[in-house]
């Protein structure tokens, strides 16, 4: 094997582990974002729930308040009419 051969041989080594390394952080990232999307949406998707469950049972006990109807805003359809 020649000098030259050798030299090709490192760099090449070099250039797979710069985009093994590249890969690895991309896939951290997208991970990451992924594990902080799930952390915001429980929260909000829990309150939207909770807004839509209380609004349900005051239109079923027959109160209109302001209370129901801001619960019905909450949710991402806003169909109020329907329920």
């Amino acid at each position: 094997m020649d000098l030259e051969e050798l030299r090709q041989k490192e760099v090449s080594l070099r250039e797979a582990q710069a985009e093994l390394a590249h890969v690895s952080r991309v896939t951290t990232m997208g991970e990451l974002a992924a594990s902080i999307a799930h952390e915001v949406n429980q929260p909000l998707s829990g309150i939207v729930n909770l807004s839509i469950y209380t609004f349900e049972n005051s239109v079923d006990r027959g109160i209109n308040s302001k209370s129901a109807w801001a619960a019905c805003r909450a949710d991402a359809g806003g169909n109020c009419s329907s329920r």
